[in-house]
């Protein structure tokens, strides 16, 4: 495999591990506070994956909207304000984000 899918597979199974974790042993905890980990996903593909591994525990949302160019992205202050507040941020990796 290339560095980069190799790169890709483990951030992917690091994010799944992380959100797995953010669910509490006895299931009552997260329901009881009503409070569910903000996750900031930064492309379409990892918004999607990620909210497919976190089902309803976690929010999340995305950086790039749909059919956006990542190369040509510019932060803006609400993308910084998400991230500052975000629990768990998933990103692609290489050279994408």
């Amino acid at each position: 495999m290339a560095p980069r899918r190799i790169s890709a597979a483990l951030t992917v199974t690091l994010a799944a591990a992380l959100l797995a974790a953010c669910g509490s042993g006895d299931g009552d905890a997260q329901t009881d506070s009503g409070a569910r980990p903000t996750v900031v996903a930064t492309t379409t593909q990892v918004a999607d994956l990620t909210r497919q591994v976190a089902g309803d525990r976690a929010e999340v949302s995305q950086i790039l909207a749909a059919n956006a160019d990542p190369h040509d992205y510019e932060p803006r202050p609400s993308d910084v304000k998400s991230v500052s507040g975000a629990a768990v941020i998933v990103r692609s990796g290489g050279d994408l984000d």
